[in-house]
């Protein structure tokens, strides 16, 4: 995939990322390394995550849904 393209979908990303909230931002963190992140790379044109930093859990609460709440 040509180079411009895959920046400008990070500047996209990072941008979306930036707006998120931060239960939202924790959301995503908590998720790193899970079968759903690793799904949703499956969709990104390969080579779009790369430099980009995944960040750190925050270990923010976030009110638990479903059947975690049990």
């Amino acid at each position: 995939m040509n180079e411009e393209i895959i920046q400008i979908v990070r500047q996209e990303i990072i941008k979306n990322f930036n707006m998120l909230s931060d239960e939202e931002k924790e959301i995503i963190r908590t998720n790193k390394g899970t079968a759903y992140t690793s799904v949703l790379k499956k969709l990104f044109p390969q080579g779009v995550f790369e430099g980009l930093s995944s960040g750190e859990a925050q270990n923010i609460s976030t009110p638990k849904r479903g059947l975690g709440t049990r």
